[in-house]
C-alpha cells in the first residue's frame, strides 16, 4: 500500500508539473505575442494623421529656393561648343505652348506632368533627346533628381527644388548624375511638399520674362537643338545672345560723357 501511494505522490508531482509548465509556456506565448497599436502610437501615426496636421506642413523636407538669385549671372546655361543638359532642354520643352497639350507645368509652376506620354516618346523625345524611350526619359529624369509625386492633385508629377517655372537660372546648381550631391534622398510618400499650399505665400511667375536675358537664350538653344539635332553643340552665336543683350542694357544704363556728345 505504500508503494501505491508513493506511486500516486509521484505521479502527482509529475502531473503537477507538467501543468506549471504548460502554464508557464503560456504566460511566455501572451507576452511575446503582438498586439494593435493605438492610432497614436508611433507606427500608426502617418496611416491615420492628415498633412494638415503634420508641424512640417506644407513644406516638409521640401526646401523652397524661388526668392534665390542669380549668383554667376555670367555663366551660361549651355557654356559655348557644349551640348545643353537635360534640365535646360526641359525647360526649353515646357517654354513652348505648342507642347502644354503633351507635357506641361503644374498650376503653382513647381512640377510638371506628361499629358500625353504617347506623343511625348513618339515626337518630342526623339527630337530633343535623340531616342525614342520613354522609360530612358523617365530614367535621365531620375538621374538628375526629380522626384515624383505619388498622391494628391500633383500625382504623377515630377519635381526638383531647383527646376521652377519662370527661373531657368536655378537648373545650374542641380548637380549632374554621378556626382556626391546628385545622390537621391530617400523619399517620404506620407511627407510629399503641398506645392499649391507653398505657392500662396510664394507664387511663381506664370512664365519667364521676356525681357529677361534667359528667356532668348532658351529660345536660341532650342533653334540650336531643331537645326543641329539633340546633340547640337552651342556656337558662340547662340549662348552669347543673352550676354550680348545684357551689355546692351548696361551700357545704356552709364552716363554719357561730354567728349561723346556731338556738337
Amino acid at each position: 500500500m505504500k508503494k501505491a501511494g508513493a506511486t500516486n505522490d509521484i505521479v502527482s508531482e509529475k502531473s503537477g508539473r507538467r501543468k506549471s509548465g504548460n502554464a508557464s509556456t503560456g504566460n511566455k506565448t501572451s507576452q511575446g505575442a503582438r498586439t494593435k497599436q493605438p492610432p497614436g502610437s508611433s507606427m500608426c501615426s502617418r496611416a491615420f494623421q492628415t498633412d494638415e496636421d503634420d508641424p512640417g506642413h506644407p513644406y516638409f523636407n521640401y526646401v523652397d529656393h524661388s526668392l534665390e538669385n542669380d549668383d554667376e549671372p555670367l555663366v551660361f546655361l549651355v557654356p559655348p561648343s557644349r551640348v545643353a543638359t537635360f534640365p535646360v532642354k526641359l525647360h526649353v520643352i515646357l517654354s513652348r505652348k505648342d507642347f502644354s497639350h503633351v507635357i506641361c507645368w503644374m498650376p503653382h509652376g513647381r512640377s510638371w506632368r506628361l499629358v500625353d506620354p504617347v506623343e511625348f516618346e513618339m515626337t518630342i523625345i526623339p527630337t530633343y533627346f535623340g531616342h525614342a524611350s520613354l522609360s530612358s526619359f523617365m530614367r535621365q529624369a531620375n538621374g538628375w533628381g526629380f522626384k515624383r509625386i505619388t498622391k494628391g492633385k500633383d500625382k504623377n508629377s515630377y519635381y526638383n527644388e531647383h527646376f521652377l517655372r519662370g527661373l531657368p537660372h536655378l537648373c545650374k546648381k542641380i548637380p549632374k548624375p554621378g556626382s556626391i550631391k546628385s545622390k537621391p534622398e530617400k523619399t517620404d510618400v506620407f511627407r510629399e511638399p503641398d506645392f499649391a499650399e507653398i505657392s500662396k505665400n510664394r507664387p511663381l511667375p506664370l512664365e519667364i520674362d521676356p525681357t529677361d536675358v534667359y528667356a532668348a537664350s532658351l529660345e536660341t538653344i532650342g533653334k540650336c537643338i531643331l537645326k543641329d539635332g539633340p546633340k547640337a553643340r552651342m556656337p558662340i552665336i547662340c549662348t552669347d545672345a543673352a550676354t550680348a543683350s545684357k551689355r546692351n542694357e548696361t551700357a545704356s544704363s552709364l552716363p554719357v560723357s561730354s567728349s561723346d556728345v556731338k556738337t
